[in-house]
């Protein structure tokens, strides 16, 4: 697993925070304990109780903390586990990030730790001579018990507005721009350019020694291995796609012995898709949620529609970005890389075709994907147009076939402004 990869997981893992305010706390303890043995007499903010009173103190915070550890962590996987039944299990991994919940269970981690290493600390019993009570230290444990307090309480009202499905949404739909400005950083042409493919067999294959899902690859490293053996390499599946054992990966076009180990050292395999670079994974997210909602088990539309939103948002970003991005050069401006990258067209599916699906018998799903559509239109270059087309006629058709014609008649009505203009004119009281 290269550095990388391996910074991307620890980051989407829910334990380094708690383990640094663990680390952080041990730190802090050997700083502290030095003082209380240099700094005498005590200043007038150290503790000053005997070594009875420091160890009762002490035990009672260590059970304190066990404790509200305990909930926080129960909290956690009970937040988890609702939001990953009630909207999708796709989402789980944008909790796993969330860094104010690690703050806070680092905080309660770092407490314990430093009030256990405090309690081993004291020496000695009231009244003898030889004692040694941790005043500085003490006072530190008691200061962030205080702060472990308060975390708690904002801790309740985070969780609370986490778990709402506008916050899951609108998170996803941040990550998802967030890929889009990674792998699409420049603004859309006058046409799209004809993804360039390599003519003629390949003089040899690269097979996957696994099976898992192509979550990344080291663009870089592979354009700069073909430069160096005078190659094209042809990638094979997409990003995102699921890739069996033995699957070609890589074609090479052009003799050259490439080591098999670069090469896939390049290509990130996991059991999932990625967010960083997979936009179409974020637009997935989005639709699951959204027909979940549409179920009828759930019956929420209103949820579908908050998707829908942030879907339009994301293809009107993309409407304005270059798509082809497929061909990869080297150093000396030959083709050296080429990937399948998805298109307009194949986005528009994507976000419109299982909408107008499961949303068929919904009159606010008919309206706000019409309403989308007509938008993007007008923001997207002429070029693009013709899917655009496409998706309004399959939508169009849909809704004759699925909705009554009092239910079309309003569809109609409110995607046209100028009806929405007359009808809010014509309701006002004279």
């Amino acid at each position: 697993m290269r550095i990388g990869e391996a910074v991307e997981r620890v980051s989407d893992s829910w334990w380094p925070i708690p383990s640094a305010g663990a680390l952080i706390a041990v730190a802090l303890a050997a700083t502290l304990l030095s003082l209380d043995n240099v700094v005498q007499p005590a200043p007038a903010i150290a503790f000053r109780g005997d070594a009875g009173e420091a160890r009762q103190l002490l035990s009672t915070i260590t059970s304190a903390m066990l404790s509200f550890i305990g909930l926080v962590f129960s909290v956690s996987i009970i937040v988890f586990t609702l939001v990953s039944g009630q909207l999708s299990p796709r989402v789980l991994r944008t909790f796993m990030r969330d860094r104010w919940s690690q703050s806070t269970l680092a905080v309660f981690v770092g407490t314990f730790v430093l009030a256990l290493i405090a309690f081993w600390a004291v020496r000695g019993s009231a009244g003898e001579a030889t004692s040694f009570v941790p005043g500085l230290t003490i006072t530190a444990v008691f200061l962030l018990v205080a702060t472990c307090v308060g975390m708690f309480v904002h801790f309740v009202h985070h969780i609370t507005q986490e778990i709402r499905a506008v916050t899951v949404i609108s998170r996803i739909s941040v990550e998802t721009t967030a890929a889009i400005e990674r792998r699409y950083p420049q603004p859309a042409g006058p046409s799209d350019g004809v993804q360039w493919r390599p003519s003629g067999d390949a003089d040899h294959t690269f097979t996957a020694d696994d099976t898992g899902v192509l979550a990344n690859v080291r663009t870089a490293a592979l354009v700069r291995l073909a430069e160096r053996h005078r190659v094209v390499l042809e990638l094979v599946p997409q990003v995102g796609d699921f890739v069996v054992e033995d699957d070609p990966l890589v074609r090479q076009h052009g003799p050259g012995d490439l080591p098999p180990g670069e090469v896939r050292d390049a290509l990130a395999m996991d059991s999932e898709r990625s967010y960083r670079r997979d936009v179409a994974f974020g637009i997935r997210k989005l639709l699951d949620i959204a027909e979940r909602a549409l179920s009828p088990g759930v019956n929420d539309p209103t949820t579908a529609i908050q998707s829908i939103d942030r879907i339009h948002a994301i293809l009107y970003r993309l409407a304005g970005r270059k798509l082809d991005v497929g061909v990869h050069r080297g150093d000396d401006d030959a083709p050296r890389l080429v990937e399948t990258v998805p298109s307009w067209d194949d986005y528009l599916a994507l976000a419109c075709d299982e909408l107008r699906h499961w949303g068929a018998a919904s009159p606010r799903v008919h309206e706000r994907l019409r309403a989308m559509l007509t938008h993007l239109a007008t923001a997207s270059p002429t070029h693009r147009h013709a899917p655009l087309r496409r998706q309004l006629e399959a939508l169009t058709a849909r809704a004759e076939t699925d909705l009554p014609d009092v239910e079309q008649r309003a569809v109609d009505d409110a995607t046209v402004p100028s009806r929405r203009t007359a009808d809010r004119g014509s309701s006002q009281p004279s």
